[in-house]
């Protein structure tokens, strides 16, 4: 459907945004979380799982880390609606 790939644009054109943000702002509470939540994934992966709740807590980090509330929330409703209709 075109509104997938129009959901994914706009996650990845946001999530660019939120990545440079979080490289500037990010505490060390917030690289320690997004180090812990990568080896979940790599976990997740070597049981066989696709990891979409890791990917989902990974990227809310970053949005967190950008410390930017406007930011965390658009990721909370884009990934909210990516959940219900990719997952």
């Amino acid at each position: 459907r075109s509104s997938d790939l129009e959901l994914l644009e706009l996650r990845k054109i946001i999530e660019v945004g939120a990545a440079g943000l979080a490289a500037l702002r990010r505490s060390r509470e917030h690289l320690d979380r997004m180090e812990e939540i990568l080896r979940q994934m790599e976990r997740d992966l070597v049981g066989g799982e696709l990891g979409e709740e890791a990917d989902w807590q990974f990227h809310y980090t970053i949005a967190q880390a950008a410390q930017n509330s406007l930011l965390v929330t658009l990721m909370n409703t884009i990934s909210g609606t990516m959940r219900r209709g990719l997952y």
